[in-house]
């Protein structure tokens, strides 16, 4: 997959700027808003790439609703909708997202993991335009 380099620094961005409503540990202190809407809600890296795409977390719980009414064997999740939009795999998005929970400093563990993805993408980008 190939990452979305401008989204993951366009969340690394968000997060560096408003450390005051980075949270690792929610995906949305507030699920039915916007925390671009500077209403003081905190998300962790999912629910900010989430709100970057003008997504709420409460859309992706009313998809897997009714996802699961209608027996969909599949459903959208808020950490795989995030990896989607970032352009991550699987792996990458669950490192993000949950694996940063473990560290003593979630928050700052995820901008240094978000950092690592930014420098990956720009290789990405870089052998691209070579070929």
């Amino acid at each position: 997959m190939k990452k979305n380099l401008e989204k993951l620094v366009a969340l690394r961005d968000i997060l560096v700027q408003r450390p005051e409503q980075h949270n690792q540990g929610t995906w949305c202190s507030d699920v039915e808003v916007n925390p671009l809407d500077d209403c003081g809600t905190s998300a962790c890296a999912a629910g900010w790439a989430l709100a970057l795409e003008g997504i709420k977390v409460q859309d992706i719980y009313e998809a897997q609703r009714k996802a699961y009414e209608s027996d969909e064997p599949i459903y959208p999740c808020v950490s795989d909708t995030a990896a989607e939009i970032l352009g991550l795999t699987y792996l990458e998005g669950d490192a993000l997202f949950l694996g940063t929970l473990d560290e003593d400093d979630a928050e700052k563990a995820a901008i240094a993991l978000l950092d690592e993805y930014i420098d990956a993408a720009k290789r990405e980008r870089e052998r691209g335009s070579q070929s």
